[in-house]
This record gives structure tokens, C-alpha cells and sequence, in this order.
């Protein structure tokens, strides 16, 4: 491994106050380059300009990323893998290429209220179809993940590097805390790049904390970490 990144996911007016704590957590664990996964329009309930100040300096020196406009997809069957797995967060699968090329629009001009202009773009759910990836460079996006890659749009490739990050939903989210540190260590071992995602939920969990805090030193010991616009551009510096 070369490169390592870490972002905080969800962040909203609801969930600031957790993701100021992860904030917290990995500045002692000494990591500075943190990627803000920001969400616009929450569930259509709260608007992150409500809070333009508070994410303002959250994302100072940071990279804030746009995740989503309403971060919620199409209602499924109690038995669907999309509820199940998802909880029906699967925006940017659920909707026609036109609808999602609306509210990336609509994101996108959020945050630019807010003096945000974000360079890339992560899914909800890390769920994604292929024909969004090209829309996404026509909206000059310069970069964009799902759950296994992360895409270089400019010159259109990916490079693999699978998410390591924790389910908040039982059982599953024991299987993650199972899996957290082995998988980091596997990556680690075979791949270029290794992306650790935090969730709000993840911070009020003492054994998801301190193996945040052990993946994240083992990772220290072996590689650089980075921004994912960065890791996008093969490591070079922003």
C-alpha cells in the first residue's frame, strides 16, 4: 500500500455533533487530510445551508465531497437486499439518469451557497450505475467512488480499492466490526490505495472506535495518507 484516506460520511444538521467528535478522534490519531462526505437536502428535511458556518470550518483544510442531494432512494419490499442492506439509501440508483442529473444540479448549487465548490462525488450506499459515472464528468465532476473504485473522470480510470467501513444495522454490523481490521490488513497488503469510511452511528461504539483507532495506525506505519481527489490522480499532491 502507497496511500490510505479516511472520510466521515453523512454529514448533516443532524449529525453534526457525532461528526465533529470523529473529527476529533482522528486529529488525535493524527490524520489532517479528511474527506467530507456532505449531504444537501437530508431526507428533503433539514438543508445544510441551515448550518453554513459549523460546515464551513468543519471543511477547512479538509475535502468536502457531495454525497448525494436527499441521500434516500425508492421504497422496496420488506425483503428487498435494497432495504435490507441499504435501508432504501440508495439514491443514485433508484431514479432515472435525467432525475439524478437534476439533483446533482440542485446539490451542487447548495453547496456553492455556501461557498462550497466540491470536485468530486460519492453515492449514497455507494451504489451507482455506469451511465451516471459518464454524467457525472459532463457536470465536471473530477472524481467519484463506489464502493470498490475510485474513478479519475478527467481521463477515465479507476483504480480498485474497496471501502473498509462498518454496518449500523445488526446482524450485519457485527460481521463489519468482525471483518474491520482484516480487511484493512489485506488491503493494506495488495493493494495501492486503502479507503476507510466512518459513519455518525460509528462514534458512539467504544469497540468501533478503537479499532478505527488501530486500523488507522497500522495504516500510518505503511503508507501516506491522502485526499481522495489525490488517490484519484495516482497520489499526486491536490
Amino acid at each position: 500500500m502507497e496511500f490510505f484516506n479516511v472520510s466521515i460520511h453523512d454529514v448533516t444538521k443532524s449529525s453534526l455533533s457525532k461528526v465533529k467528535r470523529i473529527k476529533e478522534l482522528l486529529m488525535e490519531e493524527g490524520i489532517e487530510k479528511i474527506t467530507y462526505l456532505l449531504i444537501p437536502n437530508y431526507h428533503r428535511g433539514e438543508t445544510i445551508t441551515e448550518i453554513k458556518e459549523e460546515i464551513q470550518e468543519l471543511v477547512s483544510n479538509g475535502e468536502p465531497v457531495l454525497h448525494g442531494y436527499t441521500h434516500k432512494g425508492k421504497e422496496y419490499f420488506k425483503l428487498s437486499p435494497m432495504k435490507l442492506f441499504t435501508s432504501n439509501e440508495g439514491e443514485f440508483i433508484s431514479f432515472s439518469e435525467e432525475e439524478l442529473k437534476k439533483r446533482l444540479r440542485k446539490g451542487k448549487k447548495i453547496l456553492e451557497e455556501i461557498g462550497i465548490r466540491p470536485k468530486g462525488f460519492i453515492p449514497p450506499a455507494w451504489l451507482i450505475k455506469k451511465s451516471t459515472i459518464k454524467t457525472l464528468k459532463e457536470e465536471g465532476f473530477e472524481f467519484a467512488t463506489n464502493r470498490y473504485f475510485v474513478f479519475n473522470l478527467k481521463n477515465e480510470q479507476k483504480q480498485f480499492s474497496p471501502v473498509v467501513t462498518f454496518s449500523c444495522r445488526e446482524p450485519i454490523q457485527w460481521l463489519s466490526k468482525e471483518l474491520f481490521l482484516l480487511q484493512t490488513d489485506l488491503y493494506a497488503r495488495f493493494l495501492k490505495a486503502v479507503r476507510i469510511a466512518i459513519h455518525p452511528c460509528d462514534i458512539d461504539n467504544t469497540e468501533k472506535v478503537n479499532l478505527i483507532k488501530k486500523a488507522i495506525n497500522d495504516l500510518k506505519a505503511v503508507g501516506q495518507e491522502k485526499f481522495l481527489n489525490e488517490i484519484a490522480k495516482g497520489g499526486q499532491n491536490d
